[in-house]
C-alpha cells in the first residue's frame, strides 16, 4: 500500500487535467458562439443594406422611366436624327409644335430635378456603404462628381436652353402676327425690346454669336468697345430678319441643342442607375462570402457596355 500517495496524486492530476480542458472548452464554445452572433449580425447588416439599394434602385428605376424617358420619348421622335432641315419643315407644317414641344421639355426637367434629389435623398444609405469597401473614398468621390455633373447640366438647361426656346417661341409668333411695316411705335417697342431680351443676354451667347460677324463678337459684348454699338446693331438686323422671314429655322436652331442638353441629362440619370446596381452586385458578392473581382467603378463599366445596359445606346 505504499503506493497509495502516488496514485491519489496521479487522480488529482487527471481530474485537474479534465477540468482545464473542460473549461478550455467551454470557453471556446462561448467564442465561437460570439462570433457566430456577430457573423450573424453582419449578414444581417448586409441584407438589410441590401434590400434598402434594391428599393432606391427601384424607385429610380421607375422614376427615371416614367419622368424622364417617359416625357421626352414625344421631342425625340420630333428630333429624329437631328436633321435641321427636317426640323424646320415639321414646325412649318406644325406651327403649335414647338410649344407643345416645350411642354414636354418642362415636364421633362421637373422629372430630372425629382430624380436629383431623390439621390441627394439616398446618397446618405450609398456613401456608408461605399465606405465599407477598400477603396470607398475613390467611389464616393466618383459619385458626388456624377452628382455635381448632373446638378450642373440640369441648371444649364433651366438658365441657357429651355427659357431661349420659350423666348424665341413668343418672338417669332408676335413676328408672325404683326408684319414690321405695320408696327407702330408701341409694336416696335414691344419687339425691341424682346429682341433685346435674347440678344443681351450672356447665356444666349452660344446662339446670339451666330448674328455677329466673327471679328465683332468682343466688341458686341463689351460695351465699352467703340465697335460695340454697331455690332449690336447689325446683330439686331441680322436676327430680326431671320425671326420674320425664317423663324422655323431659328426655332429648328434652337429646339436642337435644347433636346441635346436633355438627352445629356437622361444618359446621366441612366449611369446613375448603372453604378447603383454596380454598387448592389458587390453587395450582394460580399454577402455572398465571395471577393469581389471588380470595384464599383469597374462594375460599372462593364454594365455600361452593350453586353448589360448599352449605355451610349439604349436609352431605357
Amino acid at each position: 500500500m505504499e503506493f497509495a500517495p502516488v496514485q491519489i496524486g496521479l487522480d488529482i492530476a487527471t481530474s485537474l487535467a479534465i477540468f482545464a480542458s473542460a473549461i478550455t472548452f467551454l470557453l471556446n464554445q462561448r467564442r465561437k458562439s460570439e462570433q457566430s452572433k456577430k457573423q450573424s449580425l453582419d449578414n444581417s447588416v448586409r441584407t438589410v443594406a441590401v434590400e434598402k439599394l434594391q428599393d432606391a434602385l427601384h424607385v429610380l428605376s421607375r422614376k427615371f422611366i416614367n419622368d424622364v424617358v417617359g416625357k421626352l420619348n414625344y421631342p425625340s421622335n420630333v428630333i429624329g436624327a437631328g436633321d435641321l432641315a427636317a426640323i424646320q419643315q415639321r414646325f412649318e407644317r406644325r406651327p403649335d409644335l414647338p410649344s407643345d414641344m416645350l411642354a414636354r421639355y418642362e415636364s421633362a426637367s421637373a422629372g430630372i430635378s425629382s430624380f436629383i434629389d431623390e439621390v441627394h435623398a439616398y446618397k446618405y444609405q450609398i456613401y456608408p456603404l461605399l465606405d465599407t469597401l477598400e477603396n470607398g473614398r475613390d467611389e464616393i468621390d466618383s459619385f458626388r462628381k456624377e452628382l455635381s455633373d448632373l446638378t450642373n447640366l440640369f441648371n444649364d438647361i433651366n438658365r441657357s436652353a429651355a427659357p431661349l426656346a420659350k423666348e424665341l417661341i413668343r418672338t417669332v409668333e408676335f413676328c408672325k402676327q404683326h408684319p414690321l411695316s405695320d408696327l407702330d411705335e408701341a409694336g416696335q417697342s414691344q419687339l425691341m425690346q424682346m429682341a433685346a431680351s435674347i440678344l443681351k443676354d450672356r447665356d444666349y451667347a452660344y446662339w446670339v454669336n451666330s448674328f455677329i460677324p466673327d471679328e465683332h463678337e468682343a466688341a458686341y459684348w463689351d460695351a465699352s468697345d467703340p465697335a460695340s454699338h454697331d455690332a449690336q446693331a447689325q446683330a439686331l438686323r441680322n436676327f430680326l430678319g431671320n425671326a420674320y422671314e425664317h423663324p422655323e429655322r431659328l426655332l429648328a436652331q434652337v429646339f436642337l441643342r435644347v433636346h441635346m442638353r436633355y438627352q445629356e441629362g437622361q444618359t446621366i440619370c441612366k449611369k446613375f442607375l448603372v453604378m447603383l446596381a454596380a454598387i448592389s452586385h458587390t453587395l450582394l458578392r460580399n454577402q455572398s462570402g465571395a471577393a469581389a473581382d471588380q470595384t464599383p467603378s469597374q462594375t460599372a463599366q462593364r454594365y455600361a457596355s452593350e453586353n448589360y445596359f448599352a449605355l451610349d445606346k439604349e436609352v431605357r
